[in-house]
């Protein structure tokens, strides 16, 4: 089974749930998502929306950072009961415009040059090697992600929860990987809406106000 997958918390869930969902299934995906220490009134959301896939996680570190790498975590688990399903990881608020192309390589990632992003020191600069907001891990690919867990729960025990942990995991585990990755690219998915024809969109810090994110956010929610 191929599905698109995010994992967020309970606010993001109610907030970004209905548009991530409902475009997933227009665009002819199964949804599938992970909620981290769910809320009643996240219960109650998952209940009452049975077209999507849930998990959740109870009792999990109230942190950003350990939400933004809960869907790494998770994903080696979920391969493991079913491996021969693929996962296109997406952030919760990202809309998906049309049908996805799962690559035929085990791995996905987006790449990109660490100084466009205006990195703050070294460690922002090795994560910003990666935008994590679209991760893909098909078949074969579970080595791959397993190791990106590894190295994140390492990093957890030893320097506690950083930002940019995923990025600069999923970074360092693409320059030991000897299989062949697919390389995402702004044709694909944008953060900004220089481009219309992207099959994902989505916002970040104060894009997330724009008047064109907030029109496509609500053109799909129920």
């Amino acid at each position: 089974m191929d599905y698109v997958f995010a994992s967020c918390d309970s606010a993001y869930l109610l907030e970004y749930g209905d548009s991530f969902i409902n475009s997933v299934i227009k665009a002819g995906h199964k949804p599938r998502i992970h909620v981290v220490n769910p809320t009643t009134a996240a219960h109650t959301y998952m209940a009452e929306h049975l077209n999507c896939l849930w998990t959740a996680q109870n009792n999990a570190p109230d942190d950003r950072t350990f939400y933004s790498v809960a869907r790494f975590l998770i994903v080696p688990t979920l391969l493991k009961e079913n491996p021969d399903d693929r996962y296109m990881i997406l952030d919760i608020d990202c809309v998906v415009n049309k049908k996805l192309t799962f690559p035929d390589e085990s791995v996905g990632l987006f790449f990109r040059d660490p100084d466009s992003a205006n990195p703050g020191n070294d460690w922002e600069r090795e994560g910003m090697n990666i935008a994590a907001g679209i991760v893909y891990i098909g078949q074969g690919g579970l080595p791959f992600i397993k190791n990106v867990a590894a190295k994140i729960q390492a990093s957890y025990m030893t320097v506690g929860n950083l930002w940019f942990t995923d990025q600069v995991m999923l970074y360092r585990e693409s320059l030991e990987w000897e299989g062949n990755i697919y390389n995402f690219s702004d044709s694909y998915i944008c953060w900004d809406f220089d481009r219309t024809d992207v099959h994902i969109s989505t916002a970040k810090g104060a894009l997330k106000r724009d008047k064109r994110y907030l029109e496509l956010k609500k053109s799909y929610e129920s």
